[in-house]
């Protein structure tokens, strides 16, 4: 079966884009170019994102799973990062939500969360 290992998005600035991702996200520049701007940022798994510019940008939603949405959540409140909403259960499943610079939808998810809530419950 293939495996996805890269993402272009398409962004309205490529360095505040990768700024937030890289701060608010903990990825790690594997590649930056300036003509024309682009940056490849990296996920502790190996998936790389890459950002391109274009105005205005294209939309799409990212979801990243982590070890314990709970947990990362209130560790990335706690830096002054603001969510969308909290963990909850929602139309994708249960995570908790926020908005990259370009409005676009970041998700965060763990496996056990997901399990606990989206299990139907026997009668």
């Amino acid at each position: 079966m293939p495996k996805l290992d890269h993402l272009a998005l398409r962004v309205r600035d490529v360095k505040q884009t990768r700024d937030w991702y890289t701060s608010v996200l903990g990825m790690l520049v594997e590649f930056e170019g300036e003509d024309p701007p682009v940056a490849e940022l990296k996920d502790q798994a190996d998936f790389t994102v890459i950002l391109t510019e274009q105005r205005p940008p294209s939309d799409c939603s990212l979801y990243f799973q982590v070890d314990d949405v709970g947990a990362t959540y209130r560790e990335m409140v706690t830096r002054g990062i603001e969510f969308r909403y909290a963990p909850q259960a929602n139309a994708w499943g249960y995570g908790a939500a926020l908005s990259d610079p370009d409005g676009r939808l970041v998700g965060l998810w763990d496996e056990a969360s997901m399990q606990a809530h989206m299990t139907p419950k026997p009668e």
